[in-house]
């Protein structure tokens, strides 16, 4: 199992093996259903991720739906009344967003001629895009092999290792970038990026439910609660 002193990219393949398929077998049965998941449309990838940022997915699933509803593009966006906009995202709270994802409209529509761009640093130049989002932007819409670690998906790699936290932000720690790298089924990426966050969300959360969990007799954090 790994250390601290561990070289990540040299994980055991039978590890990293049974990690995937477990996790991807697990999903299978589990899976949770998204509007944002039937897409392939990286515009509408990119705001389900900005309008997913720290609120609830069922919160998200009925304005992603009624937005998209009303503007089925970007261009049809640009084309009407902001007010509208406004009145349509109210409900997701965090008003602050709602000027940022103004401007992230705008950026596209002026720099990139109403289309997402699919380079990562094209994509963390917009407004409000980090690391993250750009990540699953070229997952989930550009269908790339790309590997995603949020705070959630930091945590359980953390847990499944038995690393210490040596960054307030684990999800910028640099040993579970390399781990989530390493791990990705390049074959795989977007079903195993989509697993991960179930999984995340549903047994290896904050209060894990460890005695469900496929990957209790692989993972180091059960040993460490007793």
């Amino acid at each position: 199992m790994v250390s601290e002193s561990y070289d990540y990219t040299g994980l055991e393949s039978a590890l990293r093996r049974e990690l995937r398929k477990k996790i991807i077998e697990w999903h299978f049965r589990n899976k949770r259903s998204f509007p944002w998941r039937e897409t392939r449309d990286p515009f509408k990838v990119l705001m389900a991720e900005i309008m997913l940022q720290r609120t609830r997915s069922d919160q998200v699933k009925k304005v992603f739906e009624r937005f998209f509803r009303e503007f089925p593009n970007i261009m049809s966006i640009s084309e009407t009344n902001w007010e509208s906009i406004e009145n349509l995202l109210k409900p997701l709270g965090l008003r602050h967003r709602i000027p940022r994802i103004k401007e992230l409209i705008n950026r596209l529509i002026k720099d990139y001629g109403g289309r997402v761009p699919d380079k990562y640093e094209d994509l963390l130049g917009l407004p409000g895009v980090g690391p993250y989002i750009a990540s699953a932007v070229l997952c989930f819409g550009f269908q790339k092999p790309v590997s995603m670690v949020d705070s959630n998906i930091a945590r359980f790699y953390m847990r499944f290792f038995g690393l210490k936290e040596e960054k307030k932000r684990p999800h910028e720690d640099e040993r579970i970038l390399r781990i989530a790298e390493f791990l990705l089924p390049r074959d795989k990426a977007r079903k195993f990026n989509e697993a991960l966050l179930d999984f995340t969300a549903l047994i290896c959360k904050p209060k894990p439910v460890c005695e469900k969990c496929p990957l209790k007799s692989m993972c180091k954090y059960p040993s460490k609660k007793n």
